[in-house]
């Protein structure tokens, strides 16, 4: 057999190398937001009178989730179940204040990385890195916590404090990318004079208009660093950028026009707690009709207002010609109860708090204008994206998610039948049909989910065969899911 002349083998050499560039370039780009605190029926597209068309128009070209439970009931516990691709207590975080990794976990980002990602976070972010790191102080600066997160797969990074934090913070200007950039423009200080004397006493009071211009409010910023990371030189690689605002969130400040654009007297009122005498976690106390009233209408208008920044984005994505080929995903880390069922905030297994807005958008080959009312946790987004990045076997087998891309493309199936969350002493599952909350320190509650949606009546002990047949699928899941170190550790001190 003859050898091929030097110059053909070259030019053969180029031809695969070629064919090797494009078909990564056919792999899309993905773009994750994420909101905070977002009640699940918050958007437009889903019947709530809260004015969102850009994440409508995200759902028209895609899919909408009506019923994605998260798996933790606050921040840190559902954005470190994703980031992990695992439940809470495979990473011990199941609530805001426990503590970090005792051991490095694998994360999808890292996993889109070695898939030959150029992954990117923007934004707040509720991480508990493996290192002891517990927030920006003095002591543990601002390039420590960029090391950390660099480490858990991001290659660019800009991060900022949450709503609250960053205004009540008394670490220098320097300590956080956002609060220099008030510094820089003379807004810090009265940045901070506004939420000492708003903040104090209304977290959950009614909605004040934010001092600062519309350009200068968290979520701008974060937008506006998220459109420069959307522009930047990323080889030959497809990205990941995963961008979390920080809107809903209280306090109720939203900027003008939005916080005109709605009457409290137009809001619903509050579901009714069923069982007045029953003492519940999260119990709103000293609030009226009124009140919740209030504060929802500032509630809408934050969420329009962070509706107008994820236009930004996507309308930046267009420009640089890479809409196209971008899968965007929509959702919220938890929800928020509003006042529904006399509860306030989050911490609880109703579905105001537990569940949230999923909007799936992609290419062509993406299902349009569906709705899929089946249960899905957000943790099946982890195993999404790497099946889209077509990542290694050994990743996706990491990952305790299953993809959604057989729901995404009407192709393939999608085998979840239950979805799950937990916090320390309580396990959730949640199936099309009935819903069971097993507590160990409390009484259970079962919901059947066809004729109560709202979750008004408690139907543990009256159906003790769906109460058994649930509850044995908990003991399945956690069977199934073993926990990286035992329930309730803490990170070393260091």
């Amino acid at each position: 057999m003859k050898r091929l002349p030097a110059f053909l083998f070259l030019l053969l050499f180029a031809v695969l190398g070629l064919i090797a560039t494009i078909g990564a370039a056919e792999r899309p780009n993905l773009l994750f937001l994420e909101s905070d605190d977002h009640h699940y029926q918050a958007l437009g597209c889903l019947g709530d009178p809260v004015h969102t068309p850009n994440i409508d128009a995200l759902a028209a070209r895609g899919i909408l989730f009506r019923n994605n439970v998260c798996q933790g009931t606050a921040c840190a516990p559902s954005r470190n179940s994703l980031l992990t691709g695992s439940y809470p207590h495979n990473t011990g975080i199941y609530t805001n204040k426990d503590k970090n990794f005792v051991e490095p976990l694998w994360t999808f980002p890292a996993a889109l990385q070695r898939a030959g990602y150029h992954t990117a976070l923007v934004g707040k972010n509720h991480f508990k890195p493996y290192s002891g790191y517990t927030g920006r102080t003095p002591e543990k600066p601002y390039s420590l916590q960029l090391q950390e997160t660099h480490g858990l797969g991001f290659d660019h990074v800009h991060s900022i404090s949450g709503k609250v934090s960053v205004a009540t913070s008394k670490a220098g200007p320097s300590e956080d990318p956002y609060r220099a950039y008030l510094h820089g423009k003379g807004l810090l200080e009265k940045f901070e004079a506004y939420y000492d004397e708003f903040y104090k006493d209304n977290r959950s009071g009614p909605p004040v208009a934010a001092m600062l211009p519309e350009e200068d409010t968290q979520d701008a910023y974060i937008a506006t660093k998220a459109i420069d990371f959307l522009g930047m030189d990323h080889g030959k690689k497809p990205f990941f950028l995963w961008v979390d605002f920080v809107h809903p969130h209280p306090p109720a400040d939203p900027v003008e026009p939005y916080l005109s654009q709605y009457d409290w007297k137009d809001m619903r009122s509050p579901l009714p707690r069923p069982n007045p005498g029953e003492p519940l976690k999260g119990l709103a106390k000293g609030r009226t009709e009124e009140t919740y009233k209030r504060f929802r209408a500032g509630y809408y208008a934050m969420i329009t207002a962070l509706d107008a920044q994820v236009g930004r984005i996507v309308t930046a994505l267009e420009a640089n010609g890479q809409l196209e080929n971008t899968v965007i995903v929509f959702t919220g880390d938890q929800g928020s109860m509003l006042g529904d069922l006399g509860l306030w905030g989050k911490g609880v297994f109703y579905k105001g708090s537990i569940n949230s807005p999923l909007v799936i958008a992609g290419p062509e080959s993406f299902e349009k204008g569906k709705t899929i009312d089946r249960p899905v946790e957000l943790l099946d987004v982890a195993p999404t994206f790497l099946e889209l990045a077509e990542a290694s076997a050994d990743d996706l087998e990491k990952c305790h998610g299953e993809s959604l891309l057989p729901l995404l493309i009407g192709e393939g199936t999608y085998e979840r039948s239950a979805a799950f969350a937990e916090e320390h002493t309580t396990k959730m599952i949640a199936t099309d049909h009935y819903k069971l909350v097993r507590q160990d320190a409390g009484e259970n509650l079962l919901f059947d989910l066809k004729a109560d949606p709202d979750e008004l009546k408690n139907l543990a002990g009256t159906l003790p065969e769906v109460e058994e047949e649930l509850s044995q699928k908990i003991d399945d899941w956690l069977t199934k899911t073993p926990p990286v170190r035992e329930p309730n550790a803490r990170a070393p001190r260091r």
